[in-house]
């Protein structure tokens, strides 16, 4: 971002404002070795090919629903009638609740994979241009999950639109493996970094109990570095919380409530959300 040819991303001016473009011979691509959690997957038969002869499944009438995983569980399970968690529930003993992967991948063909914070640094959402699955593949049911359940969205900005990336399965699937429970390890790498980090998912946490790179704080600070770069001499300050910085990308936001309402306009329930609280932070010292 600050004028190397290995970035990604070049600078570009909007509307009299600054702003990031990514470089047109660059594409972003999404590779998940079995079909991902929720919709695409808990409808897959055994033995189930590229595509299904029969509408038979026992829950069909389910298809298409929002689904949730729910914390120290296996699964997902039907996204409840409430939008939103609170903390003190969460510390009373209710578990927490996060959107099953399919939930995602029909969102991030809607929204894009930045994300609010670098929706507001960029001129363009960006959008997976294929999905490619090593195992677990049918066609139905991850065009369903990921794109065919949103069709008929209407987004007030015209930066945002519905796309549905090109699907792919590898020709030699992983090789099988049977786990009884998911680990409780999770490992981040990307280009540049010196080496892997490895994270207690239980926690969030490095092994060693540190916050992570791609924690929210951290992703706060990187945020606060680039914004800099774009716009110098302003007050991190400005940006408020990290909730606020978020709320402050207005289309992305509006595009985000268009998303739930066409769910619940489809009869495919509520987004459930995390508490608030977790984000009403500021940036710390520490983290710049």
């Amino acid at each position: 971002v600050q004028g190397s040819d290995e970035s990604v991303f070049t600078r570009s001016m909007a509307d009299g404002i600054p702003q990031f473009v990514l470089r047109r011979a660059v594409s972003f691509h999404l590779y998940i070795s079995t079909a991902p959690c929720g919709d695409a997957r808990v409808f897959l038969s055994k033995g189930e090919g590229e595509a299904e002869q029969q509408d038979n499944h026992s829950l069909r009438a389910c298809r298409g629903v929002l689904r949730c995983k729910v914390e120290a569980g296996e699964g997902t399970v039907l996204s409840p009638d409430i939008k939103t968690q609170t903390m003190d529930g969460l510390k009373g003993g209710a578990r927490l609740r996060t959107m099953s992967c399919s939930d995602k991948l029909a969102r991030w063909n809607v929204l894009g994979v930045q994300g609010a914070l670098l929706a507001g640094l960029i001129q363009f959402p960006i959008y997976y241009s294929t999905l490619s699955l090593g195992d677990l593949f049918s066609y139905d049911h991850l065009y369903r999950a990921s794109f065919q359940r949103l069709q008929g969205i209407s987004l007030a900005d015209s930066l945002f639109s519905h796309q549905c990336p090109w699907f792919n399965v590898a020709s030699s699937p992983p090789t099988e493996h049977i786990a009884p429970h998911a680990t409780n390890y999770s490992v981040n790498w990307t280009l540049g970094d010196k080496l892997p980090e490895v994270l207690d998912t239980s926690t969030g946490k490095c092994l060693d109990n540190t916050p992570s790179r791609v924690c929210k704080a951290k992703l706060f600070a990187t945020y606060h570095k680039v914004r800099a770069l774009l716009l110098p001499g302003q007050d991190r300050a400005a940006c408020g919380t990290y909730e606020q910085a978020k709320e402050s990308v207005s289309g992305y936001q509006e595009a985000k409530r268009m998303l739930w309402d066409q769910f619940q306009k489809n009869g495919h329930g509520k987004w459930m959300t995390k508490p608030a609280e977790q984000d009403q932070f500021a940036l710390q010292t520490e983290h710049a």
